[in-house]
């Protein structure tokens, strides 16, 4: 999903994508794994002592998790559609279908009720729609009970966006309707000073929808917060 933005981001920053448990070619997921920790071990392996994080919907809660638990290790963190982990939103989503083939142990229903959901709708064109749901037809291990349970957070919704003191950017499609509004809103309300970005005709899936705009608006804001921090946007060493 991220095609359309690393090539403009990667000459200004060394860029990693991560396949986490039960992703893209990674391994399957235990119930007993914990994501942060699988972040940790890339950041390790990768020999990077600070990163700016981005991440999209389920990605940006996992982010959120590892910048309060590792605050040092981010410079800076970009939060997309953004989910949160044990917050609890006023928004009726009925997912039930997407429930049911998971506890039956179906991934590939499980995949296909998550596309006829109101989640997944966009307005891309034929030609991209195909694209991005064969994405999500392509990557149904997520939906495997333990990839979707996993370990519960360590900490409270409160602790958590509490700890997040780095430059904090937030984007929101204005079409979304699985709360990511109410839980920009909350973010918003703990840190008055971070951007947020909201964009027009945009639903969940606005960074694919939308990938001039998300690259411009994320790059131009990593660009002052490492400015800021003495640590000026160039090309990478070769």
């Amino acid at each position: 999903m991220w095609r359309d933005l690393v090539p403009t981001w990667r000459l200004h920053a060394r860029v990693v994508l991560v396949d986490l448990k039960s992703h893209g070619a990674s391994a399957m997921a235990a119930s007993d794994e914990d994501p942060v920790d699988e972040l940790l071990a890339v950041l390790r392996d990768e020999q990077l002592d600070t990163v700016a994080i981005v991440g999209h919907s389920a990605g940006a809660a996992l982010a959120v998790e590892l910048a309060a638990r590792a605050p040092s290790r981010i410079s800076a963190l970009v939060l997309l559609s953004p989910s949160l982990n044990g917050f609890v939103t006023r928004t009726s989503l009925d997912l039930s279908a997407v429930a049911e083939r998971v506890r039956a142990g179906d991934p590939p229903g499980a995949a296909e009720a998550w596309l006829a959901s109101p989640v997944m709708r966009t307005n891309l064109t034929a030609t991209r729609t195909v694209w991005l749901q064969s994405l999500i037809r392509a990557n149904t291990r997520v939906w495997q009970r333990d990839a979707v349970r996993g370990p519960p957070p360590r900490t409270s919704v409160a602790e958590r966006l509490d700890a997040l003191r780095m430059p904090l950017f937030v984007g929101e499609g204005m079409l979304d309707v699985s709360g990511t509004s109410e839980v920009a809103d909350a973010i918003a309300r703990a840190h008055p000073d971070a951007v947020r970005e909201q964009f027009r005709d945009g639903g969940h899936w606005f960074p694919v929808e939308q990938p001039e705009a998300v690259r411009e608006r994320v790059l131009a804001f990593l660009v002052r917060a490492w400015s800021r921090r003495g640590r000026l946007a160039s090309p990478p060493s070769p």
